[in-house]
């Protein structure tokens, strides 16, 4: 296995990382709530990983299936790793798991919450219910949401309305 051109790459995906990190610091400016530091002091660590690792190109530079199913997994780690560190740093998620846990959720958007839980950065209200993606009618795509507009009631996917997803019917189980 190549390792040197895994972290060639792990290298790149840091020094993005650390540019994207601009977009987090200009909230942060504009709003003035005092994370801009946490956030300046992650890119520099980014910046400086990713530099130290990129600024020579390795000797071998083959990459096959191998180095890029392992690229690909530890760029997910990595990044997850580093975009959590400000949250936990700050002290704004006091848990290193659950700045993970939020950080994983935010970039994969799979951070679905429980009712009444307040898991680091927004809080749960309670009339806010889970978001189903699977309804319990053989597998029929369904939002339960606890928001007025939807009035308290489940919306099932109407597969004869051109099968696009995301078409709701007005219809509501019981």
């Amino acid at each position: 296995m190549n390792i040197g051109i895994i972290f060639y790459f792990l290298g790149w995906v840091l020094n993005i990382e650390a540019v994207l990190m601009l977009l987090p610091c200009a909230v942060a400016l504009i709003y003035g709530d005092g994370q801009l530091k946490f956030f300046l002091m992650v890119m520099a660590m980014c910046l400086v990983i990713g530099w130290t690792t990129t600024h020579r190109r390795p000797k071998n530079t083959v990459f096959y299936a191998r180095e890029g199913f392992v690229a690909v997994a530890l760029i997910w780690v990595v990044l997850s790793f580093f975009g959590a560190l400000p949250f936990w740093i700050s002290g704004q998620i006091p848990s290193l798991a659950d700045a993970l846990f939020e950080t994983i959720s935010g970039f994969t958007t799979t951070g679905g919450q429980h009712p009444g839980q307040c898991r680091g950065l927004i809080p749960v209200h309670a009339h806010v219910e889970k978001l189903y993606p699977l309804g319990r009618g053989h597998g029929r795509a369904g939002v339960y949401a606890g928001h007025p507009a939807f009035g308290r009631r489940r919306l099932r996917h109407a597969h004869h309305e051109g099968g696009k997803p995301g078409t709701f019917c007005g219809k509501a189980d019981a």
